[in-house]
């Protein structure tokens, strides 16, 4: 590991760190993989502890967003995306997130490529709440070319941003969907500018007005054969 192969030099006094400037490595080649030279000697304590010196200091173009899977946590996290505009790929490893000087949480930053994006979670907001409830459920037979059993589920979810600023909110959801021909799956109504994805996932992108709320509803019906009525019990 990169990190723990380098050791930090001697401590500074605090007047040596206040008149001298971070020493951070340069690129020195880049192919398979990119080559960091340091540009002073470090020496390595032998405590057998890992240590750390600064490679290279970034400044990267970063877009905020909020995004809440309710159907997994009723928790609405704030999101970071930002692309790679270096020469050089970032690592991967571990990354604790600060906004606003504030620690607000730990993430994993992944491998991101030269010209890359990427996108890490900085927690969960407290100030956006996000709550989802079922609606009326109905359920009964009905003929046409054999008996059929059928379901219909709907779902509200509602999201209120405290916030003194308008918060842009991505809500994901999910209908079920099934690759057996007699197992049929119907989005029947969903809240205006849902976007609906083959794999089933069902997502909003809408901005939640400061000290307001939006709500999001909808409704899918799943059809199966009489004698399969136990698979309706499965649907959520």
């Amino acid at each position: 590991e990169v990190l723990s192969s380098i050791a930090a030099p001697a401590p500074p006094s605090p007047m040596e760190k206040e008149m001298r400037e971070p020493e951070v490595a340069t690129l020195a080649a880049v192919g398979v993989s990119a080559t960091f030279e340091i540009s002073q000697g470090v020496e390595l304590p032998s405590d057998g502890k890992p240590h750390r010196i600064l490679i290279s200091e970034l400044s990267l173009p970063a877009e905020f967003g909020y995004r809440t899977t309710p159907v997994l946590s009723e928790k609405v996290f704030l999101w970071v995306e930002s692309s790679n505009g270096e020469d050089y790929p970032l690592l991967a490893g571990p990354v604790h997130v600060f906004v606003d000087g504030a620690f607000v949480g730990r993430s994993d930053l992944p491998l991101v490529a030269s010209g890359d994006t990427v996108s890490l979670s900085a927690g969960p907001d407290e100030r956006l709440k996000v709550t989802r409830k079922p609606l009326k459920e109905t359920s009964g037979h009905r003929g046409w070319f054999g008996k059929k059993a059928s379901i219909m589920r709907a779902w509200r979810i509602e999201v209120q941003n405290f916030r003194r600023q308008p918060a842009k909110v991505t809500v994901i959801d999910r209908v079920p969907t099934s690759s057996h021909q007699d197992i049929q799956i119907k989005l029947i109504e969903a809240t205006r500018g849902h976007e609906l994805a083959e794999n089933g996932i069902l997502r909003w992108n809408q901005t939640i007005p400061s000290s307001g709320k939006n709500d999001f509803q909808f409704k899918y019906s799943v059809e199966v054969p009489a004698d399969w009525q136990s698979v309706l019990n499965t649907v959520e």
